[in-house]
């Protein structure tokens, strides 16, 4: 009974980072320059993030493909599941952009670190040569981002291609998909110990540099509310009612509970059962579309995140005083929408996307992250909501677009 209880009183890491992002301003205030003594442990705690970055992007996007070898084999369907969440995806992290820059969010930041003034002097044609990797493990070794995605597509590709005549090749599939789950394990440990270094991190900030940053961060939170609604009340309902041919009201009540869901869990994968059944039982979409696109889409159709990722660059793009050009803008929406489909499915995996997005970039992300860190359980019940809502929209025009979507249980 008492062990019972101890579970239920058991707070979860996104409550424990806004606790020790409260703490940290406290601490910041009252010690002011001595906190930062302690900054060393949240630098060690950016540092055991960065460890698990380059690995986990490498594997959680080769295993994302390779997984979704099951649909691809079914080319109706899978052809219009990977147009839907890529097309989706892209516009959500093209509003994203919108979204930082009309808010501005980020501007008024004080922050120790610096920028390199080569990041906004960028050959595109040079760029994207170079997203190309000569040498993967140098790729790796480096912290090429790009390149490692690119290699990673690829390879996935091929194992999706090559793994029902080879059992050698199945095997590899496995490998890539232990390895995966076990780097995902290995964020999991790494965030137990978050709170810690974002107290450290916060706590020095604030005693360096004040409070005027606190406006920034919730600025940085009306943003990311502000654009997920906007993409889930307006957007969304735009493609039920033309491509779904249903009422949008009608969606939004059918699927409720999807979304209360995925409020409280703030996990994509702990709503899959929730989804799949609303999904069948109540939007009329058939088993075979609900059963072969839920749990790929749980894993890559992400416009919360692709939002989230966008949104998070551009502040600190703001912060730094750094100005993108329309090519690396389009650079950066590409990248934060792959991302996003290899995002780690595990509580806070989208603070490690944070820090590899904004590296990619050029920017320096430990001050940045720790602010994203400290707020994320108010960015990420946004983001997992309009994540889980769009799962649901896209396997309902999907199955309309097909000619076999259930409209009479739809509107029951």
């Amino acid at each position: 009974m008492s062990e019972a209880k101890a579970k239920k009183k058991k707070l979860s890491i996104p409550v424990k980072l806004a606790i020790a992002l409260v703490l940290g301003v406290v601490a910041g205030l009252i010690f002011k320059e001595k906190a930062s003594y302690v900054a060393f442990i949240g630098t060690l705690f950016i540092r055991l993030l960065k460890m698990c970055v380059y690995p986990l992007v490498l594997f959680s996007i080769i295993a994302g493909i390779a997984n979704v070898a099951d649909i691809v084999k079914l080319k109706k369907i899978g052809g219009q599941f990977l147009l839907y969440t890529f097309l989706s995806s892209a516009i959500a992290g093209v509003l994203g952009c919108l979204a930082i820059t009309i808010s501005g969010a980020g501007k008024g930041l004080v922050l120790q670190e610096t920028v390199d003034e080569s990041v906004q002097q960028v050959n595109m044609v040079e760029s994207v040569v170079e997203w190309v990797p000569d040498n993967v493990f140098a790729a790796l070794s480096n912290g090429t981002l790009v390149q490692i995605i690119v290699f990673a597509i690829f390879f996935g590709i091929m194992i999706t291609q090559m793994r029902k005549n080879s059992n050698a090749v199945d095997l590899v599939a496995m490998v890539v998909e232990g390895c995966n789950i076990i780097m995902q394990r290995m964020v999991e440990v790494i965030m137990t110990v978050a709170p810690y270094g974002v107290f450290c991190l916060i706590a020095n900030l604030v005693g360096t540099t004040g409070v005027q940053n606190l406006k920034e961060i919730f600025g940085l939170v009306l943003t990311m509310w502000g654009g997920s609604l906007v993409h889930m009340l307006v957007f969304l309902p735009l493609l039920l009612r033309f491509f779904g041919r249903v009422n949008p009201i009608k969606f939004f009540k059918n699927i409720v509970s999807v979304i209360l869901m995925a409020f409280s869990t703030q996990s994509s994968a702990a709503t899959l059962p929730v989804t799949m059944e609303v999904s069948k039982e109540k939007n009329g979409v058939p088993d075979d579309v609900v059963n072969l696109c839920a749990a790929p889409a749980a894993t890559i159709n992400m416009d919360g995140a692709a939002i989230e990722y966008t949104v998070y660059t551009l502040f600190a793009a703001h912060a730094f005083g750094v100005h993108f050009s329309v090519w690396q803008i389009i650079f950066m929406v590409v990248m934060c929408v792959v991302c996003s489909a290899g995002a780690a499915g595990v509580p806070g995996g989208g603070i490690v996307m944070c820090s590899i997005c904004l590296a990619t970039m050029g920017l320096p992300n430990e001050e940045v992250t720790a602010m994203v860190a400290g707020v994320y359980v108010l960015l990420d019940v946004a983001s997992t909501t309009l994540n889980v809502t769009g799962d649901c929209c896209g396997m309902v025009c999907i199955a309309n677009r097909l000619g076999i979507l259930d409209k009479e249980r739809f509107n029951a």
